[in-house]
């Protein structure tokens, strides 16, 4: 009987937590910064005392926003040294999920130099295995917007994919199109004042960057736990106050 019930409230918890994000698209100011359109209100978490994570789930996808406060690590903003950055952050991404790359390449986004990657994990270990990545560093901070989905339902999900991608923009700029709601606004504390700026070393910019990624996709996933279990607390406290 405990046991069905703590099914029953898991279950409920899970439903709960997608149903009621707010339906439509919902624009978000993560950092004061940056913005990106959301195909329904996300949760935030603080993955840890310099990240937070904005997600939400839709038809079996994910949709993901990372803002990291990189101040207290050497700078990247030279040419050489933000690229080997980049390179060591997909390598890391991908070998943590024994994962293949699909294709990677170079973009700007909003005139910052930034990355844009796609990989595949095993479709057997039940998680989404069709995965899409852009990341970009600016002013000390790594920003990264990840889609996730499995591959019978890409297709079905390209939309919001694109909308996702799309409608990066910076907060002085106007918003690209797209129907949305009032702007959920990131707390002022998400990002913290950074030191001035240090050189980095090759050896630094790889290291860092192979870390970077190696603890993002840990801290992601920390997040999605962490905001089913706050809902199942939630749930359980609801019902006992119904008996």
């Amino acid at each position: 009987m405990q046991e069905s019930r703590l099914f029953r409230n898991l279950l409920i918890a899970i439903l709960l937590g997608f149903s009621q994000l707010a339906l439509g698209q919902v624009r978000v100011n993560l950092n004061n910064s940056y913005s990106v359109t959301f195909p329904l209100k996300p949760l935030k978490t603080r993955a840890d005392s310099i990240t937070v994570v904005y997600s939400a789930n839709q038809k079996g996808a994910y949709y993901i926003a990372s803002v990291k406060d990189m101040g207290k690590m050497a700078d990247r903003s030279s040419n050489d040294s933000l690229k080997r950055f980049y390179n060591d952050l997909i390598k890391s991404t991908i070998k943590k999920l024994n994962g293949k790359l699909s294709y990677q390449k170079d973009i700007t986004i909003n005139g910052a130099k930034g990355v844009d990657f796609g990989y595949t994990i095993d479709s057997k270990t039940g998680f989404a295995d069709t995965r899409f990545q852009q990341s970009v560093y600016l002013n000390k901070t790594l920003l990264s917007f990840s889609f996730w989905t499995f591959k019978d339902k890409l297709e079905a999900n390209t939309a919001d994919k694109e909308v996702f991608f799309n409608t990066i923009a910076t907060s002085t700029e106007e918003a690209p199109p797209a129907p949305y709601t009032a702007a959920v606004k990131a707390d002022t504390n998400i990002i913290d004042k950074t030191p001035a700026q240090q050189t980095a070393s090759k050896a630094t910019a790889s290291r860092v960057g192979y870390s970077v990624g190696m603890l993002l996709g840990a801290l992601i996933l920390g997040a999605f736990i962490v905001g089913i279990i706050v809902l199942i607390r939630k749930t359980s406290s609801n019902n006992k106050k119904k008996k």
